[in-house]
């Protein structure tokens, strides 16, 4: 009989023994399965979604160059360039910023429109000046339809007036991601351009705007002869050709990003990486407890198997078998589950792509299999028959000693302690899942968006009035020498009711000779800003030297390290006490200065280099101010902002920067970020999860018998309740125990990652307390429903036919 078993190494017998194995024991198969799918589909998804946006970001505008403000003559040339492929037309006539988000009044041809990814969903192009084609989102939000007329209120980009246009909707145009990032788009007709052009021609615009009423921004493809140059040689030939047409060198954009091609951040390479390690250790230890706790309840089976003559090398194949069949159901129907997600995410764009990471992410996830069965194969391959017959895998202590009060808090007590190594498996595998969900809470809670905003209004102000500019390095010498950030203004904002304080934020620009912070030859231009104490009540961290103003005198310098630590250059170099060697142009002439660094610190701002006032003025003898702050009493900013709206529109030089809007649009960005992580980490906390109910089934399976000898000597099904929620809790508290002080130290330490390697000083470590509750209430929650229904589906059965089960 075991020749004609076994004897032969007969491994059809092993296949079907190993495939009617996993239907008898359904839940392992369920939950082993499940596991297997989702972790082949969370992979999977994940790594496509990243890579896919890397490579749409590289494709979502397949332009090369924009030229702007091109007049009609030069327009005409480029249209006729047969070195282009395309050549579209774009103007921006202006935009409004509300609640919804930011929507544009613009012209595109179909062109501009294939470029920018804006696609024709319904109706058609329009054609008259009073027809517009508007973004489904922004449709759908204000109750608007084809056919209708609405008036559209928005701040003219050339003169800075509000203005009101009433449209008749003629169409309805898509751009997904833009629109997820609320931003929407009004566009218009040609015809309304030109009507724009000649009604407005006659009008004051900015002084230092390329911008005319007339000009348009061309967006241009190279042909495929041109664009099989090199990214550096493509870069070259756009830039001449600009030049060659005398478009400025500042009105010529080069699309590095389509230029470039594919590129993926070392950061989020990093970060895919990791991830991919995290998801096959966390499955891998979930099939592993789910195997194991398999084998050890099933070992006299396996006993009986070894005592027909199994040998240690078919039991191994018998196991393996059985990972191989889960792997063959599940990983592949796991590969199409994620092509399909990744099909309503990201199209059919990228699909062979798609479909090299799903066969890679299924590899890894046989890998995972195979390393999971490694210990419980190792297990049934060195026990006898006669120690299979026996082993229990209790870990009773050399003292044990019989239960002298027997309670269900004492029954559950004895069955956690001879159960040790199931329970801790259990417990390990939730606390995982935990800890990942709760550090990213905690990263995501400690971004502070006012520390966050200080980048861009390091004041704190509420508004910011600075100069309608194209190129700030190229103009600024032009600006200050006819700047409209004059002290007149200044005393007209101060008399709006309200307003506490406006502090004018100098600057000039100077060319750094030495020390070289770079090998290439071109020099470096800086922009040396003006320090205020409100600016330095912000400063995070002192590095080293003062930043006292007063310590500046004639010569002083001080480095903002939050630069120096997010350049390519090589100001890390500079200390403090060394010598920084400028050169500045002024009124035609050219002049040196010297500066000591006396200080190195963190600012809330971009700058890099901040001296005093009087040095600045010293410097350059014209009005300097770079922009003005205005801080207001808070319960005035409405009022404030229609003040404000009313005297800019007065002068097209000026514009206006509002805290209150960027607040709303960074939150909103925050906001979908931490979803999509929360959502990722709660997959995988799915693992958890079904492994403490694997251990809690299988545990009252296992143990019927025990429960009816229990119940036969007077425990009531209220006692038996009280001692499998007693044995639950102690997996589910430990696991949130764990999780929570665990979560809490990786928390800490990605904020101290991102604070101070990553120099992102508005990231400071903050404990959140709802993930944790969240995450406890699930988990003791799921717990308990699951020994409830244990002991529903127990009470079922008669005490009788529970104590002939075996």
């Amino acid at each position: 009989m075991n020749d004609i078993l076994f004897g032969n190494n007969n491994k059809g017998v092993l296949k079907k023994l190993a495939k009617a194995d996993l239907k008898a024991h359904k839940l392992k198969t369920f939950l082993s399965g499940t596991i297997v799918l989702i972790a082949t589909c969370l992979m999977a998804v994940v790594v496509m979604v990243l890579i896919n946006s890397a490579f749409s970001l590289a494709n979502e505008t397949p332009y090369h160059v924009m030229y702007r403000a091109v007049n009609g003559e030069t327009k005409d040339t480029l249209l006729n360039d047969s070195d282009f492929e395309a050549v579209g037309l774009y103007k921006n006539f202006g935009s409004t910023v509300d609640k919804d988000g930011i929507t544009t009044l613009a012209y595109m041809d179909s062109v501009s429109m294939g470029f920018l990814g804006f696609g024709l969903l319904s109706g058609s192009i329009p054609v008259k000046p009073d027809e517009a084609i508007i973004s489904a989102t922004y449709m759908e939000r204000h109750g608007l339809s084809i056919g209708n007329t609405f008036v559209f209120s928005y701040m003219n980009a050339l003169t800075n007036r509000q203005e009101e246009r009433q449209f008749t909707i003629c169409g309805i145009i898509q751009n997904e991601k833009q629109e997820d990032a609320n931003q929407f788009y009004v566009l218009t007709s040609n015809d309304f351009r030109m009507d724009f052009a000649r009604q407005a021609s006659g009008i004051a615009t900015s002084s230092f705007s390329t911008q005319t009423p007339g000009s348009v921004d061309m967006l241009a493809k190279l042909n495929t002869e041109k664009n099989n140059l090199s990214a550096e040689a493509q870069k070259e030939y756009l830039k001449n050709k600009g030049l060659a047409l005398d478009i400025k060198d500042y009105d010529i954009l080069l699309n590095d990003r389509y230029i470039e091609g594919f590129y993926l951040d070392p950061t989020a390479l990093v970060g895919i990486v990791l991830f991919a390690v995290f998801l096959m250790f966390a499955s891998s230890f979930v099939i592993y407890s789910i195997f194991y706790i398999s084998v050890i309840n099933s070992i006299q089976m396996y006993a009986q198997m070894m005592s027909l003559g199994t040998t240690e090398k078919q039991l191994r194949y018998f196991l393996k078998r059985q990972g191989n069949i889960l792997a063959l159901c599940f990983i592949p129907l796991g590969m199409v589950i994620s092509l399909v997600i990744a099909l309503f995410i990201s199209g059919t764009q990228w699909i062979v792509y798609n479909i090299i990471i799903t066969l890679v992410s299924g590899m890894l996830i046989c890998i995972v299999i195979k390393a999971a069965l490694r210990k419980p194969t190792k297990i049934l391959a060195s026990v006898s028959p006669i120690e299979a017959m026996k082993y229990t895998d209790t870990d009773i202590g050399k003292k044990h000693k019989a239960l002298k009060n027997i309670t269900p808090h004492t029954l559950a007590k004895n069955s956690l302690t001879v159960n040790r190594k199931k329970n801790r498996m259990a417990v390990v595998s939730l606390s995982i899942s935990g800890t990942l969900m709760i550090a990213l809470a905690i990263l995501i809670s400690s971004i502070n968006l006012p520390a966050m905003l200080l980048q861009n209004y390091p004041l704190n102000e509420d508004f910011q009035v600075g100069v309608q500019i194209d190129n700030f390095y190229q103009r600024f010498p032009q600006i200050i020498q006819n700047n409209p950030l004059s002290d007149e203004l200044i005393d007209e904002i101060l008399s709006i009711p309200g307003v506490e304080k406006v502090i004018k934020e100098e600057g000039v620009i100077g060319t750094l000779l030495d020390p070289k912070v770079t090998e290439d030859t071109d020099d470096i231009t800086e922009f040396i800003e003006s320090l205020s104490p409100e600016l330095l009540v912000n400063v995070s961290k002192v590095v080293s030297g003062s930043i006292d103003d007063k310590d500046i005198g004639t010569d002083g310098i001080i480095i903002n390290k939050y630069r120096v630590d997010n350049s390519t250059l090589n100001y890390d170099e500079i200390k403090v006490g060394d010598t920084l060697g400028f050169e500045f142009e002024t009124n035609g002439t050219t002049a040196e200065k010297k500066f000591k660094v006396i200080g190195i610190a963190y600012f809330p701002s971009t700058g890099l280099f901040y001296t005093s006032s009087k040095v600045i003025n010293e410097i350059s003898p014209f009005s300097n101010a770079s922009h003005l702050s205005i801080l207001c009493n808070e319960s005035s900013t409405e009022a404030i902002e229609v003040e404000l709206g009313r005297i800019i529109s007065q002068n097209p030089n000026l514009t206006l920067h509002i805290y209150a809007d960027e607040y709303r649009i960074y939150k909103d960005f925050i906001g979908a970020a931490a979803s999509s992580l929360y959502g990722i980490s709660a997959l995988v906390i799915v693992f958890g999860l079904l492994n403490m109910a694997n251990v809690l089934i299988n545990s009252a399976i296992i143990r019927k018998r025990e429960f009816a000898l229990l119940q036969a000597v007077g425990m009531t099904n209220r006692q038996l309740r009280k001692m499998l929620y007693r044995e639950g809790a102690s997996i589910s508290v430990k696991a949130v125990c764990i999780a929570t002080v665990a979560g809490i130290i990786c928390g800490r330490l990605f904020c101290y990652l991102a604070n101070e390697v990553m120099a992102l000083k508005f990231i400071v470590f903050q404990v959140s307390v709802l993930p944790i509750l969240i995450f406890a209430v699930v988990l003791i929650g799921l717990q308990m429903m699951v020994s409830f229904c244990i002991c529903k589906s127990i009470e079922r059965d008669t005490l009788t036919e529970r104590l002939r089960t075996e």
